[in-house]
């Protein structure tokens, strides 16, 4: 137990942490310490954790050359300098090195950069023991070492800066300089960028186009085209229904009729009192659209369910001449004083919103020739020409003519109008708010 809490827990988070920060770029350079003398601690955690960093930064494993700011850092390095005093250098100075042999490519001179220290205010270990009369023939010995040449090479000021003072300030301020050239900065921008474009393009395929709204809208109604077209081609149940463009008619007219008992009491004195008349009248045309939206046997007017139907009734009042109804009301009902009053006038104030949305803005649903009376007559002997001929096609019933193909003629008309701003859904200040910090 005790093993697995020092080796497990202890070391085991020290290692968890170091891989974690590396992994979102948050060291600049590791510097691993090994006293002089001695086995470095854990090596394998050592070389894992560092492996982690470096992987992170897009380095190759094992690293090939000095891409990255990595020290060995050898303290207590006055015990290198008392050992050659008291013994003299021997065979050189590999027997030292070699104790950080298990670290691998993380001693490796060509990879890392060594650097030695020591303490001088420690006195058993951390200082030098002899005089400088003694210890510097000695030091100089060290300086010409074949071992001692391969691993400091270029940075044997760093050994004799221990020598003069320790060292400590000579490593800090060699830290200092890395950290200053530290290509983190730059590779946080570039993986940001990445990142950026990567968001992008996630979410690209996933957000409504510039003409979202109207393909939307132009769906709904190209599938409630399709549904009253479906019930004008079905066979009669009976013998008796031989003209099914009058039973879909019927069902169309009660559906779209706005009926005066659904619509508020009209506000009194509109005029005078500033009342908003544009806000009350889209409230009735919602509050009418919410409740036709819920209206039963849907499919007998060739809707698919109540959205179908929200969905149709939507595009219908956003096509709404309203700027006529408004200016309706302001001129016959702005100035209405009593509540009976009030109450009575919704019908007309019923009958302007049907027209201005079915209507009004509409090329003629008919035929323009039907302005004349000869138009009018000829028309009157197609439908009983029709009649009488037993001829009970759909586009010859005087349902059809007067009911359905307005209808469907406003349909086409809603459809090359452009479509009005997508309202607002839940999340879209969060995503804007994304796109507009990755976008950048």
């Amino acid at each position: 137990l005790a093993r697995g809490l020092t080796e497990v827990l202890k070391r085991g988070k020290t290692a968890s942490i170091a891989v974690s920060r590396a992994a979102e770029l948050d060291i600049d350079g590791f510097s691993i310490l090994a006293r002089a003398g001695k086995f470095p601690g854990q090596p394998k955690q050592l070389v894992s954790g560092i492996r982690s960093w470096m992987t992170a930064y897009g380095e190759n494993w094992p690293p090939k050359g000095r891409s990255m700011p990595l020290n060995l850092v050898i303290t207590f390095c006055a015990k290198m300098v008392n050992d050659v005093c008291q013994g003299g250098i021997r065979n050189g100075l590999d027997s030292y090195f070699s104790l950080f042999s298990k670290l691998a490519d993380l001693a490796d001179p060509r990879v890392v950069t060594i650097f030695a220290t020591t303490y001088p205010w420690l006195v058993n270990e951390g200082r030098i023991n002899y005089t400088e009369a003694v210890y510097a023939p000695k030091v100089q010995e060290i300086l010409s070492d074949q071992a001692f040449l391969e691993r400091f090479g270029e940075n044997r000021q760093s050994f004799d800066e221990m020598v003069a003072n320790g060292g400590t300030n000579f490593l800090f301020d060699r830290l200092t300089e890395q950290a200053r050239s530290s290509r983190r900065p730059r590779l946080l921008a570039d993986r940001l960028a990445e990142a950026a474009t990567r968001l992008q393009d996630l979410m690209a395929p996933h957000l409504p186009s510039a003409n979202a709204a109207a393909d939307e809208r132009n769906r709904a109604l190209d599938k409630w085209e399709q549904g009253i077209n479906t019930l004008l081609a079905q066979q009669p149940a009976n013998e008796h229904e031989y003209d099914p463009a009058a039973t879909v008619g019927i069902h169309l007219r009660r559906f779209l009729n706005i009926d005066p008992e659904e619509l508020e009491v009209l506000p009194q004195s509109a005029i005078v009192r500033h009342v908003g008349i544009e806000a009350f009248v889209r409230k009735q045309y919602h509050g009418w659209s919410n409740n036709r939206a819920l209206a039963p046997q849907l499919h007998k007017l060739g809707i698919g369910d109540s959205s179908h139907a929200q969905q149709i009734l939507a595009a219908l009042i956003e096509a709404a001449d309203v700027a006529s109804v408004v200016d309706f009301f302001r001129r016959n009902l702005g100035y209405l004083t009593s509540r009976r009053d009030a109450e009575n006038a919704r019908r007309f104030l019923a009958v302007k919103m049907a027209r201005a949305m079915l209507e009004e803005g509409n090329p003629a649903v008919i035929n323009e020739e039907l302005d004349n009376g000869a138009a009018r007559l000829e028309l009157l002997r197609f439908v009983a020409d029709a009649e009488g001929n037993q001829n009970y096609r759909p586009e010859s019933s005087p349902h059809f003519l007067q009911v359905i193909k307005p209808i469907l003629t406003r349909i086409h008309y809603i459809k090359g109008r452009a479509a009005g701003e997508r309202p607002a859904q839940p999340g879209d200040e969060a995503l804007g708010l994304i796109l507009t910090q990755h976008s950048k």
